[in-house]
């Protein structure tokens, strides 16, 4: 290839001359990145719909929850909220070790979640969540791992607490060396 200038020169200072080579002759011009272009359009955010105050509610064991809505409707709830108003029964009578056992996935509390979840504990329910401000420190986990975990720690509690056998019981707990 004698006589073709290479586009990628070594010699190029791109600040003395952005659009030529160190011979002066004229560079390709470079092709947008396909990256360029997603900046270019709009991007939706994952509190979209929080931006809109859109919220709803979800009812466990008689107990209303507000849930939060994220992309593509999926459905969250606020870790304080669910502890404080679900699970802080079964945090108090189950062993340590039955509730820290599963690991469930969370997310972090955006500005404006944050904001909506304050509005919906003042305006929607008295405070019911206590009187402390929802922050970016806030956690949401989805709300089939909510109902997951309610489901786990009620069959936890009917078996160890309350020794209650269910038809077709699948499961059970085995107690060794008197320990749990």
């Amino acid at each position: 290839m004698a006589g073709k200038e290479s586009v990628d020169d070594d010699n190029i200072d791109p600040l003395i001359n952005p659009g030529q080579n160190s011979k002066g002759n004229k560079k390709r011009q470079a092709v947008p990145s396909v990256l360029s272009a997603l900046t270019q359009t709009e991007i939706v955010s994952v509190d979209e719909l929080s931006k809109m105050g859109r919220f709803g509610w979800i009812e466990l064991a008689g107990v209303f929850l507000p849930r939060i809505f994220r992309l593509k409707n999926d459905k969250f709830v606020s870790v304080r909220i669910a502890e404080r108003s679900l699970f802080s029964r079964f945090i108090q009578l189950l062993p340590d070790e039955v509730v820290t056992c599963p690991t469930i996935h969370s997310y972090r509390v955006t500005e404006v979640e944050a904001r909506l979840l304050n509005e919906i504990n003042t305006r929607h329910s008295d405070c019911l969540f206590g009187k402390e401000n929802f922050t970016t420190k806030d956690l949401l986990v989805k709300e089939d791992d909510v109902e997951q975990f309610y489901k786990f720690l009620y069959l936890c509690q009917s078996k160890i607490i309350l020794k209650k056998p269910f038809k077709n019981d699948k499961c059970g707990f085995l107690r060794i060396g008197g320990t749990s």
